[in-house]
């Protein structure tokens, strides 16, 4: 999981969910099977933070989504500004391109 899929995370714990039910998991492995879908700087959560904040799965994702928690809103900020441009660009390109 990467910093941007914390803010999507209910696929992965419903994953999470499913193969901990079909294998048998007890929470030490749930854990641990979490940590190893870390990735980038995801993955170095478990390893920077105090244990306590990272004891089980649920205070694990409590302490992904607190880290990263401005990560998807502003890559939705950022992307709606380049539409904005975009469209702002086509509407100046048709106006310029229409004038005589």
């Amino acid at each position: 999981m990467t910093r941007e899929q914390v803010g999507k995370q209910k696929p992965v714990v419903v994953s999470l969910q499913n193969c901990s039910q079909r294998n048998a998991w007890d929470k030490d492995e749930q854990l641990a099977q979490l940590c190893g879908t870390l990735e980038k700087e995801a993955a170095q959560v478990p390893w920077d933070t105090s244990p306590e904040k990272v004891a089980s799965v649920h205070k694990l994702i409590r302490t992904l989504k607190q880290r990263f928690r401005g990560v998807s809103q502003a890559d939705k900020y950022r992307t709606e500004v380049k539409r904005r441009q975009r469209k702002a660009g086509r509407r100046t390109a048709a106006n310029t391109t229409f004038r005589h």
